[in-house]
């Protein structure tokens, strides 16, 4: 209910600009508008590459917070103005670098901006969005891939695969999202922050799934999975969630983080965490695009549980709270087994 409400407020917003005739924000733009070249992979001699250490990094994209829903000049046509939050490393600015982004023709140049984690300079690229004379139905239908790049004085590009898995895939802003990639503050945060020292505190199958605990906050908690099956599936759930799903895949592992009420500081503690963000529904069984919550928690003494739960009461499935019990309102859930305690 939480996305389809944030839809039909941004949907209401465009189609009342349209209906009076301008953007919300002042005339069309006629900066220059251009688009990036597709991203070259597999061959010896392309300057592409994919990152995964944080040098560049999404951080927003859609219609930002704090700006008014502005219109653009493009190919005889209005549309609406959209605009991608892009920070770059120290380093990467050091070396020249410049932000870019793929999938959408950009608008002018990108403006650096305040607003960015210790160690990154941010840029707001603005791209085109879908045309403003667009009905309801062909606006809810409207989707675009887009993915932010630094690119080099050499000619080199590094694509930012930082919450989105294989070097192909890229951010999807759709009627699902609200047409918004939201920001993910577990993802490449502040680069002088003194690195978190985890614990392992469970193990389940031979070590394919390992619950760690925040040894500096014991109510933070990750689950990082290297059970081939699950990184598969949730590898393929990971670009379509809201701050869930964090993935490595040079290393072949899914992390999922989150956060219980009370601290861990003995193995027996552990029961439950949620994690931080949540899925919908739609990206789970193809139906109803509701908002679900993802829980991690432990059933009897071996077994650990990665449930979505519904957290509206629709698709057919009662709300989970505590007056139901999780057997009968969870969406999806994956089972790890034979897990044993590691002590503290």
């Amino acid at each position: 209910m939480q996305t389809m409400m944030a839809l039909v407020k941004i949907a209401l917003i465009l189609t009342m600009c349209t209906a009076v005739g301008f953007g919300c924000g002042g005339d069309d733009s006629q900066s220059a508008i251009a688009s990036a070249a597709d991203p070259v992979v597999g061959k010896a001699d392309s300057l592409d590459s994919a990152d995964h250490d944080c040098q560049v990094v999404l951080r927003e994209a859609g219609v930002l917070a704090g700006t008014p829903v502005q219109t653009v000049a493009y190919d005889g046509g209005s549309y609406y103005l959209f605009a991608a939050a892009i920070d770059l490393s120290d380093k990467a600015v050091q070396a020249g670098a410049t932000a870019g982004l793929w999938g959408r023709a950009t608008v002018g140049s990108p403006k650096a901006v305040q607003g960015a984690p210790a160690g990154y300079q941010r840029y707001v690229v603005e791209f085109v969005g879908p045309n403003a004379g667009s009905s309801y139905t062909s606006l809810n239908q409207w989707t675009a891939r887009v993915i932010p790049f630094a690119s080099y004085p050499d000619d080199a590009r590094a694509f930012d695969h930082n919450r989105v898995p294989g070097d192909l895939d890229a951010y999807e802003l759709r009627r699902e999202n609200a047409f918004k990639v939201i920001d993910d503050p577990l993802v490449c945060p502040d680069l002088t922050a003194p690195a978190r020292t985890w614990k392992k505190v469970l193990s389940c199958d031979s070590g394919g799934a390992v619950v760690d605990v925040d040894h500096g906050e014991r109510r933070n908690l990750q689950l990082v999975i290297k059970n081939d099956h699950a990184v598969a599936e949730l590898s393929r759930l990971a670009g379509k969630s809201y701050g869930v799903v964090h993935v490595r895949p040079t290393q072949g592992t899914i992390i999922i983080r989150g956060r219980t009420d009370s601290g861990v500081f003995d193995s027996s503690a552990l029961h439950w965490f949620n994690a931080n963000g949540s899925f919908t529904t739609l990206d789970i069984w193809g139906k109803d695009s509701q908002v679900a919550a993802v829980r991690i928690y432990r059933q009897g003494a071996d077994e650990l549980h990665l449930a979505v739960l519904n957290t509206n009461g629709d698709a057919g499935l009662p709300r989970c709270d505590s007056s139901v019990h999780l057997s009968s309102c969870k969406v999806a859930d994956w089972v790890f087994r034979k897990c044993s305690e590691h002590p503290l």
